[in-house]
């Protein structure tokens, strides 16, 4: 187990590529039709099965979708996704840059 900045356990042994799998109360990005390009899968967090998604494929679609540089997408991505804790449905960040992120 690993554990993310909400202090959620993370099962990475529970990763899955099958995003048909997560529940009804899952949390997932908007809008879709940018971040569905960054969804990677599911995984299991405290017990639940929630959306992973890639951080840096969110900060491309972010900047190609909007127009952005870099900094104003990795800003967004930090402090209005990274930052935001909506609940134990919460989406996983992942940035496989700096994995223990």
């Amino acid at each position: 187990m690993i554990e993310d900045h909400w202090g959620r356990d993370i099962a990475p042994a529970s990763f899955s590529l099958d995003t048909h799998t997560l529940p009804d109360e899952a949390l997932l990005l908007e809008p879709r039709s940018t971040y569905d390009q960054a969804l990677m899968g599911t995984v299991m967090a405290d017990g639940r099965r929630v959306a992973v998604y890639n951080r840096q494929k969110a900060v491309e679609v972010l900047q190609q979708n909007n127009g952005w540089a870099i900094e104003e997408a990795e800003e967004w991505v930090s402090f209005n996704t990274e930052g935001a804790y909506v609940g134990p449905y919460t989406p996983v960040i992942f940035d496989p840059v700096n994995p223990e992120h």
